[in-house]
């Protein structure tokens, strides 16, 4: 696992090719509102997500309809 910072991160964006797959795990800090909590500071919240990217919806979902044959009213 590779971590860029957000320049990078836009660049690799722009240069992808559209309907790309990516794969995303970000790392951020939870609020911790508990007065006095010991753990403040020490706490990170890691999670994993896919996304595509660059991709038209409207044209995904006139192709599956295309695909199955459904026919605008």
């Amino acid at each position: 696992m590779k971590t860029i910072d957000l320049n990078e991160f836009f660049t690799k964006l722009y240069v992808s090719r559209p309907g790309a797959f990516v794969g995303l795990t970000t790392e951020t800090v939870p609020d911790m509102r508990k007065t006095d909590n010991p753990f403040f500071g020490r706490v990170t919240k890691r999670s994993f997500t896919t996304v595509q990217i660059g991709a038209s919806y409207a044209n995904a979902v006139n192709n599956r309809r295309e695909k199955e044959g459904v026919v605008d009213i």
